[in-house]
């Protein structure tokens, strides 16, 4: 996890062919923080940069049959993130801050990691759909 954050820190202003923001620095510095304090396994757990300065956090489903994947798109300036499932039928808005939110964010990347599925995790609403990558 500490290599991939370190990446991200080197990335600046229009990374992405001229489009890409550069990502808070502190935000990637809290980050860090907050991931390092997880139990959750991180092993399977990849950063990527979204060209807006935010980050995506993914879980790799390789054994996965069903081919479900969940994306939290983090807005490391305000401290929340956005949570969606592959086929944007459902999304939800957290807070980083609460630990509450952590704990949902890997409780959906294990059900999305199981190859049987018994009962998904409660959702508050269905959300819109997913904004299109830039």
């Amino acid at each position: 996890m500490h290599n991939q954050i370190a990446s991200l820190k080197l990335l600046k202003d229009g990374w992405l062919n001229g489009q890409g923001v550069v990502i808070d620095q502190e935000g990637l510095i809290w980050l860090e923080q907050r991931l390092t304090g997880l139990s959750q396994d991180l092993s399977k757990v990849y950063l990527y940069p979204t060209s807006e300065g935010g980050v995506s956090l993914e879980y790799d489903f390789q054994n996965n049959k069903t081919k479900d994947s969940i994306s939290a798109i983090l807005n490391l300036k305000d401290r929340t993130c956005e949570l969606f499932a592959c086929d944007c039928e459902w999304g939800l808005h957290l807070d980083l801050n609460e630990d509450s939110s952590w704990t949902r964010i890997f409780s959906y990347f294990k059900y999305s990691g199981k190859e049987e599925k018994t009962t998904k995790p409660a959702l508050p609403f269905k959300a819109k759909k997913k904004p299109a990558k830039k």
